[in-house]
């Protein structure tokens, strides 16, 4: 079941990855947005399983079909349904 309300996450690092995959894995459609122009490799001191993990989960996104991926992309204002900004 799918909810038409999306939820955006902003930073498509890993945390924003998993919640990204977490919260489609549940119906909501996402949109997850990232300031670089592609999404960077984690840190070298990451163990290999670590990089696996973060690929695995980058791969994820990208075909899941409720999580939208939008690089070179920056938030500069939230406006509600009414037309207020926030």
């Amino acid at each position: 079941m799918t909810s038409q309300k999306g939820i955006l996450i902003i930073g498509a690092d890993l945390q924003g990855l998993q919640a990204a995959l977490t919260l489609a894995h549940l119906g909501r459609n996402v949109t997850l947005i990232d300031k670089n122009i592609e999404i960077s490799a984690p840190p070298g001191n990451w163990s290999d399983k670590g990089k696996r993990w973060n690929q695995y989960l980058y791969t994820q996104v990208l075909y899941h079909p409720l999580i939208e991926l939008l690089t070179q992309t920056e938030m500069i204002q939230i406006k509600e349904a009414g037309g207020r900004s926030k």
